[in-house]
């Protein structure tokens, strides 16, 4: 805490990661950090935060460029920096707060080599206490498909160069378009909380990614050939939260 109204943070982030392109899981660790900061006047706050960059190398994961031997892949969690305003209109009863987030997937490695895009995440959520034990969220997220749509490529055309490999274009697309389905946009959320002790408390959250689409039309060797993906997602997380 640097002044009543401001504080700083940071820590760090030891990762583990599996990755698996139909041979088997390749696991492996990386690590980061992050820094944050915030102040508060009254029911107002407003915060920022910066992640590092963390990559983890999976080896041997599968064979980018067709020579019979299972190749390296490094995929780096990029570095992203956010910012956040808050406000609590009822104080310790209703807090509305929004956050956007910048993620350069663009210059990360694996993602940039797959033809990311850097993208902003926007973020709207509110908290409800009807009782000082019970806490009532809901929030709603957009980002656009940062998966970049490449039309008019030929499959047995100039190949793509993917960290030191030359990887045949039909398979880099086929790859980049289902292997990393990371396209839908908006997501809606809702979680309840329960402040069991002074210090336990339990939270239960559900996420809804709403189903987004793309496609990529190009040719296989002279005919017309397209790619396509689509996907939703729905999951359910819960959290034990013990502070000492």
């Amino acid at each position: 805490m640097i002044t009543p109204n401001w504080s700083i943070g940071t820590s760090v982030h030891f990762d583990y990661g599996c990755l698996n392109l139909g041979d088997q899981n390749r696991c492996s660790t990386g690590i980061g950090f992050q820094l944050g900061t915030i102040y508060k006047n009254g029911p107002f706050s407003a915060g920022a935060v910066y992640v590092s960059p963390q990559t983890i190398k999976h080896n041997g994961v599968g064979d980018l460029d067709g020579d019979g031997q299972n190749d390296d892949l490094k995929l780096e969690s990029p570095w992203s920096i956010g910012f956040g305003v808050a406000v609590e209109p009822i104080q310790n009863v209703l807090l509305i707060e929004a956050n956007a987030k910048y993620l350069d997937w663009a210059s990360a490695d694996g993602y940039g080599d797959f033809d990311w895009r850097s993208q902003w995440v926007l973020s709207l959520g509110a908290q409800y206490r009807p009782i000082p034990k019970l806490s009532l969220r809901a929030g709603v997220n957009w980002g656009r498909n940062p998966v970049e749509e490449n039309d008019g490529w030929e499959a047995f055309g100039p190949s793509v160069r993917v960290q030191g490999k030359n990887v045949n274009r039909y398979q880099y697309e086929v790859l980049r378009i289902t292997g990393f389905p990371a396209i839908v946009e908006t997501h809606l959320t809702a979680g309840i909380g329960y402040q069991l002790t002074k210090n336990i408390a339990l939270d239960l959250g559900y996420v809804h990614a709403f189903k987004n689409d793309m496609k990529e039309t190009g040719t296989f060797g002279g005919a017309p050939v397209s790619i396509e993906s689509e996907l939703y997602e729905d999951s359910i997380d819960f959290g034990l939260t013990w502070r000492f």
